[in-house]
């Protein structure tokens, strides 16, 4: 992700955002005060990393796995690209990293969290079952995902946010 990425999530928010203002949150110089600053309280945060040749083996040798696991609208998403894999691997790690922003929860289903597009064209999180019970329990209004890969894995990070 670059700084580009942050300032998109932000404006996603509502925030008209300056370079500075993009460079400070993109490397998390006083995260917590700038949310404050912002009229958002960050309650969780979580990260992910998955290895693309490792999503690659499991869809492989799970043919399942892709409806278990991952949406309708993900799986179309991912299937129209070039390699696959990484966008599956995308998506999962923000699947645990969601989790961990939330704090963890009982009763975990795939599909109750998922990644669907913004009409800007950014990720966007979309929590049912479980994970949305968790969210209104904690408070959280929204769960902001940004996430990239390279060649041979997939970051993603989560922040859960109030306000």
């Amino acid at each position: 992700a670059d700084v580009g990425d942050d300032a998109r999530v932000a404006r996603g928010l509502g925030i008209n955002v300056s370079g500075v203002f993009a460079l400070t949150f993109a490397f998390g110089s006083g995260l917590a005060g700038l949310g404050g600053a912002l009229g958002v309280e960050i309650l969780g945060l979580g990260v992910d990393i998955c290895e693309i040749q490792r999503m690659e083996r499991a869809l492989g040798r799970h043919p399942t796995m892709r409806e278990r696991v991952f949406t309708p609208e993900e799986r179309a998403y991912c299937d129209a690209k070039a390699r696959p894999a990484e966008s599956y691997a995308g998506r999962f790690a923000a699947r645990e990293a969601v989790i961990k922003a939330l704090g963890g929860y009982r009763g975990k289903r795939w599909q109750d969290i998922s990644v669907s597009r913004a009409p800007s064209g950014a990720p966007a999180i979309r929590l049912e079952g479980n994970a949305k019970v968790r969210a209104d329990t904690l408070g959280v209004s929204k769960v902001l995902i940004t996430f990239t890969h390279e060649r041979t894995s997939a970051v993603a990070f989560a922040v859960a946010v109030a306000g």
